[in-house]
This record gives C-alpha cells, structure tokens and sequence, in this order.
C-alpha cells in the first residue's frame, strides 16, 4: 500500500524501516513476469476510500517513504506482512521495480509497479505467491487513485484479482468467480483492506501532525 512517489522535501517523513525478518532465498530466482488484462478480472475487484487529512503531495512522499509491514498489519485470515527486500535493480516506486514480500507466516509473494502518476496513481501487481491457499490466484493487481480535496487526500484503494484458469475455482468460470467473490474476496480480503486502509489514515495524519509541530 503501498508505496507513491518521488522524493519531495516536506515538513514531515516517515523512516525507511530495515526488517531482519526477511532476506531473500539462498536459491532464490526472480519470478517469470505476468500480463495483467484488467478487463478480464472486472468482477473480481473490491474498493476501499477514505479521506485523509494530509495534502496529496505530502501524502504521497509518506506513502512512499513508510515501510509496508507498518500498514499491512493483518488479520485473523490474512498475514501480516514483517518485511520486503528489493532486487532487479530498479528502486521503488520507479515503473518495473520488484520487491520480495515476506509474510509473518513464513510465506511471500512478489510486488512489481506498473504504473505511477505523480499525485493522482499509482499500480502494483503481486504474484508468485507461496500461501498455499492462493495457489489459484495468477496475480493480484492493486491501484491508488489520489484526488486532492482541499487539503486532504481522497484516497480509493481498488484491488483485483485474476485467477488460474486451470484450478479450481477459476475453472469454474463465472460460477468460481462468484464463489472466490463471496467466500474470500468480498469477506475476508475486505477485511484485510478495510484494517489496512484505517491504518494507513491514522498513521498518514499522525506523522503529518508531528512534522506539523517541529
């Protein structure tokens, strides 16, 4: 949640936060790339929003600067993320930069940007994943639409999924569709969406007012 823009000099920043808990593989490969076709996943996707009481601009540098296992803190069925490690030598969050995701479950994934707008977007798809349960997810693609109101942020976080047509229950067509939507995507992804998006607006304000205060 990642994650948006270049750097700017502003009253307040956030720390970039080294995490021990998560090395790359000895025997790690970076993963083969995957195509995103956002049409073909339409019917697959949740949205959050909230407005958060940080000018964009400022909003974006703090995103962008705050280590991501300090707002994708978890849930009862989703883990915690403890920490990522970037490869592939391109830096975050330049288009095509890649980062291993350790999860507090001993599992990862792999994030890559795809796309970034100065104050307004920013995409990222995750792949790769280990979690056994997510074995028939392709990838999952996440967007941030930041719109100015006032001095807050408008924030609308969409994320979507696409899922392997040869495992169940993307096998299933549009019937696997409706089950992975009312069994996990609409209920326990919601969830964890929900969580991360209330912690990224109290922790976004709380470092806003302490710059504020310097």
């Amino acid at each position: 949640m990642h994650p948006v823009a270049h750097l700017l000099t502003i009253a307040f920043t956030a720390p970039l936060l080294a995490n021990a808990q998560c090395v790359l593989p000895a025997d790690f490969k970076p993963p083969a790339d995957v195509s995103v076709a956002v049409a073909l996943h339409k019917d697959l996707s949740y949205t959050v929003e909230r407005q958060i009481q940080v000018p964009v601009g400022q909003f974006q540098v703090w995103v962008n600067s705050v280590a991501l296992d300090s707002l994708l803190r978890g849930t009862k069925d989703i883990p915690r993320v403890v920490g990522t490690v970037e490869f592939g030598g391109i830096s975050f969050p330049s288009v095509g930069a890649r980062r291993y995701v350790c999860l507090a479950d001993g599992n990862s994934a792999v994030e890559q940007v795809v796309a970034f707008e100065e104050n307004s977007y920013f995409a990222y798809k995750v792949f790769a994943y280990t979690l056994p349960q997510a074995q028939a997810v392709e990838y999952g693609y996440g967007e941030f639409f930041m719109t100015t109101e006032g001095n807050a942020t408008q924030l609308r976080w969409r994320y979507s999924f696409s899922l392997k047509k040869d495992r169940f229950p993307g096998s299933w067509g549009a019937l696997g569709r409706f089950l992975f939507r009312t069994t996990f995507l609409n209920t326990k992804y919601a969830s964890f969406m929900n969580s991360a998006i209330e912690t990224i607006k109290s922790e976004a304000e709380s470092a806003h007012r302490e710059g504020n205060q310097r």
